[in-house]
């Protein structure tokens, strides 16, 4: 079997004949729990027969990258487990050690500047966020990965998003993830109206949606859901406020719980991009 062929296999048909069904599916994304979760990470583009998880390991591709990230294989081994796919005796099982990996690591930011780096800028142009729109708000990480079992040292570099007390958000082709302390973004304009955002890919979309580099409301990105306690004291202080969750169980059910305690609160998510699970989905669709 050659990765051209081993990559025409459907990533849903592996998934099913492993065992594993999608959690919901909204048109041609189907979302899967493909560790111990409650919210579903790892999202399957059944148009491209791509995937991305989002659930911290950050990997994303075809079919050949899939089989490589779930049974911890290099290339050649992921051929082999995809030649007996059609024989596959049972469901193959995930990889824990490689999410283990994960948690048992130590992320150092070396060193931040500002947005220079071509391969990063056409990352974010190929989210489409124009490089005049992110200079303003994201700066480039370099940053290095530590395995605590091996002392195995890696570096990296990640467009950076800085929060209200330093700590970023970084993302790359291959990576998602961040650094502490975590909490939200707060960019100010006025104190009556607030536009609130889960993440700031999406803060980025609304600019280039509405054409504009800097919002008229002042701005708070969650950068997590987990951060909505931080939230609630500052809501009473406006009296408009627009809300640009995700679309997905976890950002309907917090949406939700602010209208509940802030009913001039408006999910504009669900009438400007109701098909799509983001602002930044919606607008690289158009």
């Amino acid at each position: 079997m050659t990765f051209a062929e081993a990559n025409k296999i459907k990533i849903v048909d592996f998934l099913t004949k492993s065992g594993i069904e999608p959690a919901f599916k909204k048109g041609n994304k189907h979302w899967y729990r493909l560790r111990n979760e409650n919210t579903p990470s790892c999202v399957v583009d059944t148009e491209n027969n791509t995937y991305h998880d989002f659930g911290g390991g950050g990997s994303g591709g075809g079919t050949v990258d899939l089989v490589c990230w779930m049974e911890n294989q290099k290339a050649f081994g992921a051929l082999l487990v995809l030649s007996g796919y059609k024989n596959i005796p049972q469901p193959l099982s995930f990889k824990r050690e490689k999410v283990k990996v994960i948690a048992e690591s130590i992320l150092k930011i070396n060193h931040v500047q500002s947005l220079q780096n071509q391969a990063l800028i056409q990352y974010l142009e190929s989210r489409k966020i124009p490089f005049k729109i992110a200079k303003q708000y994201i700066e480039e990480a370099y940053y290095s990965i530590t395995n605590k079992d091996t002392g195995e040292v890696k570096n990296y570099f990640a467009v950076a998003f800085r929060n209200d007390e330093n700590g970023f958000e970084l993302r790359s082709k291959y990576f998602k993830g961040g650094t502490s302390p975590k909490t939200i973004t707060t960019i100010p304009v006025n104190l009556k109206s607030v536009n609130v955002f889960e993440g700031f890919m999406d803060y980025l979309s609304a600019l280039v949606y509405y054409k504009t580099i800097s919002p008229a409301m002042t701005t708070i990105v969650l950068n997590s859901t987990s951060n909505i306690r931080h939230l609630y004291d500052l809501l009473p202080n406006f009296s408009k406020i627009n809300l640009y969750l995700d679309n997905d169980p976890t950002g309907i059910k917090t949406t939700s719980e602010i209208i509940c305690r802030c009913p001039v609160a408006v999910n504009q998510s669900a009438i400007i991009y109701p098909e799509f699970k983001d602002f930044n989905e919606f607008i690289m669709s158009l």
